[in-house]
């Protein structure tokens, strides 16, 4: 395996070994001379047509060692491509300019969960010692030819598909992958979501005249049938790491997606509860032998909460913090609503998760395919997340993950781990709201936020996270400029992280607070600081830390023009830093710089 890698990503290395083969043939051949004289001297009186012995002998054996060195390398392999295939072993025969009939769909179909699991399983196998291939390797040319003839089925179960691999790509580093992914995909939205396309069209020229106003409908900017492409479009950029284009996604979604009544609200239910993209394909399956080619528009509904949160999220990784803090706002209010909500109907059960569908072989379908669908399992796939559990993860977030271990259900790709944000109780989205106002550099509004988060935190087990969050309040408010504030906010501090003994949190607050008296220009307060942070530090046998504070008292006293006083912190300073070798040839030159006695 070594000799085959190296052949490959080392091709000079490759060449010098072959260089030093051949060389090290001809050495043998040159030791060999005298003898292969004699033996051409011995049979120079033989017939003009008789090859030496000794020559016959040496030519197999260097084109022995040619073909040896011209082995080392493996062969290359193809470029990963989507391009739509005219031949394949799971296609009917030539289909070049045509489309599949529903049954060469099924059998399609089909096709793809074997390959997929296939796919899977070399996608979590670690290259072993003697392997000449990497196991992700295969794994991914199997992938890409899933995605290649799923060109042959609708454009949303192609969609589900990009989404699918295009997550496992981006789990695995794959750049090259995501990116062909990505350009599939900003394809598909040309195609299918352009505004030529999304114009009312009339009825067929060919057809009942009941089909016009059905496709009228399902064709409009606001119709299912477009809102469900764009949300599957949607979900397969976010997970293939393309963040941007899922944002513009989900935001015109908000805008065209404005369900109202009763329906509308069934529908957010759903679509809270589903994961989109296995639950598409699970009924896609499940209704092919009905004809059925994706799922309703319902189940792949989101609510308006439901896309501000994956906005707030998206933007947050996508580091357009004034974004993010926007649809945090927003987030916010939702999750303080809900909590209400939950409040005033306390006792009253909660709304049960969707089930996954189940595939049931139907009537309408071939007998061997359906006998295949009834006797073969897809595995679990080992790729879905983990969240949390219990009330901080997502009620919906892992419906479907555990389709794979029931016979023949899943989706027609396997399940896909869902990417919805977990629960998020309010208390989260003020934590994370905070953060995105401090990246923003909106220090005073962290600060509100940070306040407001304090008798959050008041449980037996949560108390000791106020006096950090106390000091974090007190850097955001003195960056914002509220002096008074954030002296008090630090005193709060220290005050409570000494009740509770943690005095690492006692230590950053003092020590903050004494540079920031120093920063407005008052260095006796200062100095008081430093006096009680000595004792903070020698109660936690912190030397480093008595180490700073004696120096920072000694350039307090060097400021005001004490300089014996100041000699008596360094002494002290340099001899905790000798027994931690910190600082030492600093504070030695400082000192020495004092003048002298």
């Amino acid at each position: 395996m070594k000799t085959r890698m190296g052949a490959k990503f080392f091709p000079g290395r490759v060449a010098h070994l072959r260089l030093g083969r051949v060389a090290s043939a001809a050495m043998g051949v040159a030791i060999m001379v005298p003898a292969v004289g004699l033996a051409m001297a011995r049979s120079a009186q033989a017939s003009p047509g008789e090859a030496s012995p000794a020559l016959a002998q040496t030519q197999p054996q260097a084109e022995n060692l040619q073909n040896q060195t011209e082995t080392t390398e493996p062969p290359s392999l193809p470029p990963l491509s989507l391009e739509k295939p005219d031949r394949d072993e799971l296609l009917p025969g030539e289909v070049k300019g045509r489309s599949l009939n529903p049954t060469e769909q099924q059998r399609l179909r089909l096709g793809l969960v074997r390959l997929m699991a296939a796919a899977d399983r070399d996608y979590v196998q670690n290259r072993a010692e003697n392997q000449t291939e990497d196991p992700r390797d295969r794994a991914f040319r199997q992938y890409f030819r899933i995605l290649s003839l799923s060109q042959y089925l609708s454009p949303e179960e192609e969609l589900i598909a990009l989404a699918r691999v295009g997550d496992r790509a981006w789990r695995a580093n794959r750049s090259n992958e995501t990116q062909l992914i990505t350009a599939r995909l900003t394809q598909l939205e040309q195609q299918e979501l352009s505004p030529k396309n999304l114009k009312p069209r009339g009825p067929k020229q060919r057809g009942s005249a009941q089909q016009g106003p059905k496709q009228q409908e399902g064709d409009k900017p606001g119709g299912d049938a477009i809102l469900r492409k764009r949300r599957l479009l949607a979900e397969a950029y976010e997970r293939s790491g393309a963040w941007g284009k899922a944002i513009a996604q989900y935001e015109t979604l908000l805008i065209l997606q404005q369900p109202t009544g009763e329906k509308a609200a069934s529908e957010a239910v759903r679509g809270e509860n589903v994961d989109p993209i296995s639950g598409a394909f699970e009924e896609v399956i499940s209704g092919a032998a009905s004809g059925s080619s994706l799922v309703s528009g319902s189940a792949l509904a989101l609510s308006e909460p439901s896309l501000v949160r994956r906005l707030a999220q998206l933007h947050l990784l996508n580091l357009s913090y004034p974004s993010a803090a926007t649809y945090s706002e927003q987030a916010l209010v939702f999750a303080l609503e809900e909590a209400d909500d939950q409040e005033t109907e306390a006792g009253a059960a909660p709304l049960p998760s969707i089930p996954p569908a189940s595939i049931l072989p139907g009537q309408d379908l071939p007998a061997d395919l359906g006998s295949a669908l009834e006797n073969w399992e897809l595995p679990a796939s080992p790729i879905n997340s983990t969240q949390g559990a219990g009330s901080d993860s997502d009620p919906g977030s892992n419906a479907g993950s555990n389709a794979g271990s029931n016979p023949g259900s899943g989706a027609v790709l396997g399940p896909l781990p869902s990417e919805l944000p977990p629960e998020m109780t309010p208390r989260r989205w003020m934590v994370q709201l905070a953060y995105i106002y401090e990246q923003d550099q909106r220090f005073a509004e962290a600060a509100a936020v940070q306040q407001q988060l304090l008798p959050l935190y008041g449980g037996p087990l949560e108390v000791s996270q106020q006096p950090a969050l106390r000091v974090a309040i007190a850097q955001n408010q003195a960056q914002a400029g509220q002096w008074v504030e954030a002296i008090a906010s630090y005193q709060a501090a220290y005050g409570q992280a000494q009740e509770q003994q943690q005095f690492g949190v006692s230590h950053q607050a003092l020590a903050q607070l004494a540079a920031l008296y120093l920063r407005q220009g008052q260095p006796l307060d200062a100095l008081v600081v430093y006096n009680i942070l000595l004792q903070v530090d020698e109660l936690s046998y912190n030397l480093q830390g008595l180490t700073d504070t004696q120096a920072s008292r000694a350039e307090i006293f060097q400021g005001q023009q004490r300089p014996e006083l100041a000699r008596q912190a360094y002494d002290q300073a340099i001899h905790t830093a000798r027994l931690l070798n910190y600082r030492l040839a600093e504070l030695e030159q400082r000192r020495a710089a004092l003048p002298a006695p």
